[in-house]
């Protein structure tokens, strides 16, 4: 039972409604009368029903018996709508077939004036009641619902139908009120539309698409398109994540207060027996989960993951435990570790730190000074598309749109990896179909003269979702294709500025040398340095941006480059930055840490390192220190397990070496063995002193730390 409210009786307001046939429920008569017409049931002077000689402290003043449909559109029962006065009060309730049936619904009430009866004579009061027709209808869940061939959009508070407005069709399911009023100016909404999402056209943009999309999940998938998707928020600490998913993110109206905005926000502390019930409530609307975060106990970890990645399935396949949903969701957070099979089913959105830039949160609060303009927007696009439905040729359309937006994703997005390309292209082609939709509703909304703005924005809308996809792939792939190219870049940049034989320094080239391509080799942890090295063997330093930023070391028909992984590093990142909008990315550096530029090299085989138990590098690149052996005598690399490598390839190897063969050649055992270097410096006493000074000399090019 559900009390909807509660008043004091008003003899001019409430009166007996109630269709029946016995006469006596009808009017108030005096017990006299009703004794000498026999009546066994009679209202009292008093407004009390009278059954036998009990005076029964309750009156119906109004039932009415309401078809109720579960969201599956079978009609499962009836719900009874009834006025009951009580004392001086008139209570309005709803109540479930079997609730009207028995007596002890009145308990509920909470109050004394209703004595306790049975269940006979109960039953003798009902039975004379025949309750009024009634046009309404109520729904079991809010959403998009079809009786027959007519659609209904219900929320708890109306419904919005291709007629207009219904306030006698409600979701019995409370908090989600439309709120939709008749006078909807259309022009106003869809220039509001064009104007706030030009504002921040690739944050703005995927939420109207999303939301676009969750309403027409049902009539996609009567065409066999899935349709349900995930748009994940993900940002730095204070980026306005919550704030964008839950203005953004909910088409139904709320109040002023914080409260009324985040009542449907959902987090990872939701017991996962709920989850399911609650995603099925969001039947073609919004589910928001909020504030996926890195937990530091296992089991809190698992529980993170087991509820973001249900919700993810849950959507992408549109089934909770058999149950057929249309529901789409928002998922906030800075935590995002799943990778391939659960992104490839949603749609990455990084906001980096969006509020933290001035423009930015003057756009968001713009909007949201506009109190409910996202919840009139889908109120006026529901109305505006189930118009629409009438339309005999809707369906082929539908279709046509359809297979237009997935030819025009396979073009747009070209052949940029592979790996995940399916579902990439079904993400696309389902926002560009989001996209159509849009265009069609402010062409139909807007004056003739402004059809050029609204393809302009169109196109532009177009270009963002290429854009988002892109991220998506790439953050999918962990972003290895991203970390490729940018490493290729960086090693066309590297410089030859020395190469050193023995004690003498040659000057090679400056400028670029014929660009490096990384490929792994079998494993090989260092090198070393003996007294007597072949004289093909070569010692080059490389430098990016006057920094020295590694060694390439020949050694026969092997190259080995020991690069500095925060020079590298940084590089990358700033080769990231650099090509950003060439390759269809924003730069997030939280993204882009050492860890995962280098874990994604060495994925990619780029690197070949150290990797420990737990997942982490150790000591992922450096380079190795010359050292001096007291046994042998000999200057080189002894811990060979400190020296972590890149190998390469250089592309024309073979003319690079040609050119450093013309040049003279000092001999290379003059610097090799320490004994025979210090002899050159001289002895005595100052041998240690001079050892020293002789290694220094070797390590001074190199970043030993």
């Amino acid at each position: 039972m559900q009390i909807l409210f509660s008043e004091k009786y008003c003899s001019s307001k409430h009166t007996i409604k109630v269709n029946t046939k016995n006469p006596w429920l009808k009017n108030q008569i005096e017990p006299e009368k009703a004794k000498k017409e026999k009546a066994n049931i009679y209202v009292s002077p008093q407004m009390h029903y009278v059954v036998g000689r009990e005076d029964i402290k309750f009156l119906f003043l109004e039932v009415a018996s309401i078809p109720f449909y579960k969201s599956d559109d079978k009609k499962l029962e009836y719900v009874y709508r009834v006025d009951v006065l009580v004392g001086d009060n008139v209570y309005r309730a709803q109540l479930s077939k079997d609730e009207y049936s028995r007596e002890k619904w009145l308990g509920n009430l909470g109050t004394k004036e209703i004595l306790v009866i049975s269940r006979t004579k109960y039953q003798q009061i009902i039975s004379e009641i025949i309750p009024e027709d009634t046009n309404a209808i109520f729904f079991d869940a809010a959403g998009l619902h079809k009786v027959g061939n007519q659609y209904f959009y219900v929320g708890s508070d109306c419904a919005i139908t291709k007629d207009g407005k219904r306030d006698d069709v409600v979701a019995l399911q409370g908090g989600f009120d439309l709120g939709l009023q008749e006078d909807v100016d259309n022009a106003e909404i869809a220039e509001k539309v064009v104007r706030y999402n030009c504002m921040n056209l690739r944050i703005f943009y995927p939420f109207h698409c999303i939301a676009v999309m969750t309403v027409m999940g049902h009539f996609l998938d009567e065409l066999g398109e899935r349709a349900g998707m995930t748009l994940w928020v993900d940002g730095k600490v204070a980026s306005g994540k919550t704030e964008l998913a839950v203005f953004l993110g909910n088409f139904f109206k709320r109040g002023n207060s914080r409260s009324d905005m985040i009542s449907h926000l959902h987090t990872t502390k939701i017991k996962y027996k709920n989850l399911e019930p609650e995603l099925i409530k969001y039947q073609n609307g919004i589910f928001v989960l909020d504030d996926v975060k890195k937990e530091e106990s296992s089991q809190s970890k698992y529980n993170v993951k087991q509820i973001t990645d249900f919700v993810v399935r849950s959507v992408y396949t549109g089934m909770v435990s058999g149950v057929s949903i249309h529901t789409n969701a928002i998922i906030t957070g800075e935590y995002f570790r799943e990778q391939e099979s659960t992104i490839s089913r949603l749609i990455y959105l990084n906001v980096g730190d969006f509020v933290q830039n001035r423009g930015n949160s003057e756009a968001l609060a713009c909007i949201q000074e506009d109190n409910n303009y996202f919840n009139r927007f889908m109120c006026s696009f529901i109305a505006w598309f189930l118009r629409k439905t009438d339309d005999e040729a809707l369906q082929t359309e539908l279709e046509g749109k359809l297979a237009g937006s997935r030819e025009e994703a396979e073009e747009r997005l070209g052949n940029f990896e592979k790996e995940l390309r399916p579902r990439m292209i079904e993400i696309c082609s389902l926002l560009f179909f989001s996209t159509e939709m849009i265009r069609d509703y402010l062409i139909d909304s807007l004056c003739e003269k402004d059809k050029e703005q609204v393809q302009t924005f169109y196109e532009q809308g177009k270009t963002a979702v290429v854009q988002i996809v892109m991220e998506t792939w790439i953050k999918g792939l962990d972003y290895k294709p991203i970390l490729d190219m940018a490493f290729n870049n960086i090693l066309r940049k590297l410089k030859i500025k020395d190469c050193r034989y023995g004690v003498d320094y040659l000057n090679a080239r400056t400028g670029e040398i014929s660009y490096c391509f990384a490929m792994a080799r079998e494993n090989k942890d260092g090198i070393s340095f003996t007294t007597w090295v072949s004289r093909k063997e070569k010692l080059w330093l490389l430098k990016l941006n006057k920094e020295c930023a590694g060694i390439l070391i020949n050694q026969g028909k092997e190259d080995i480059l020991l690069m500095n992984k925060d020079i590298i590093c940084t590089e990358i990142r700033e080769e990231i930055r650099a090509q950003k909008d060439n390759w269809h990315i924003v730069f997030y550096e939280s993204d882009y840490t050492d860890e995962k530029i280098l874990t994604g090299l060495l994925n990619k085989q780029r690197l070949l390192a150290h990797k420990r138990s737990d997942d982490t590098f150790d000591k992922i690149i450096n380079y190795p220190m010359i050292e001096y052996d007291d046994e042998s005598g000999e200057i080189g690399i002894f811990d060979k397990k400190k020296v972590q490598m890149v190998r390469v390839y250089i592309d024309d190897e073979q003319k690079v070496l040609e050119y450093f063969a013309e040049l003279k050649k000092e001999p290379l055992d003059a610097w090799c063995h320490a004994r025979e270097k210090i002899r050159k410096n001289g002895g005595g006493g100052a041998e240690d002193i001079e050892l020293n000074k002789t290694l220094n000399d070797l390590n001074k090019f190199l970043d030993l730390k």
